[in-house]
């Protein structure tokens, strides 16, 4: 029984080794496809390549690639990042000065229609104490709403 046990044992290793073997050249393979985020793969000379961050500069003399410095890179990147940012907080101010009247022509809005209602509801009052007939209260109420809603020249549409 021993000697069974012995090949048993040598065959699983072996096929233990070479699953090992086809899985690194597999992972390998999978591993020269994949490119970190922020970084480009650049081919230098047919069949070499190298990896670099992204927007880097390269300027090519003869057969001479000469790639930007490190320090040079990161003040470029930053002053692009600065650059970027002050034009969103520009861009945030404007649309905040555009909000800000919006809310300015709709309160103006609120407060036109908090009059007509005041004014409606005394206009119904007296209608229905018998001084005007209802359905005259009914016809000035849709007038008037619609002449306060409806749009004018000298405001803007939402």
């Amino acid at each position: 029984m021993r000697p069974n046990f012995k090949i048993r044992r040598a065959n699983f290793l072996i096929s233990a080794f070479m699953f090992s073997a086809v899985f690194s050249v597999w992972a390998q393979e999978n591993k020269k496809d994949e490119i970190p985020p922020g970084m480009e793969m650049i081919e230098v000379k047919p069949g070499y390549r190298q990896l670099l961050p992204k927007g880097i500069k390269i300027s090519k003399a003869g057969d001479l690639l000469k790639i930007e410095d490190l320090k040079d890179y990161l003040a470029r990147r930053l002053q692009d990042m600065e650059d970027r940012f002050k034009q969103n907080e520009a861009a945030q101010a404007e649309s905040k000065k555009e909000m800000d009247v919006r809310f300015a022509k709709i309160e103006a809005k609120d407060e036109d229609l908090k009059k007509i209602s005041l004014y409606v509801s005394g206009f119904l009052k007296e209608a229905h104490t018998g001084m005007h007939r209802p359905k005259l209260a009914y016809l000035f109420l849709s007038a008037a709403i619609f002449w306060k809603l409806s749009p004018s020249a000298d405001s803007a549409t939402f």
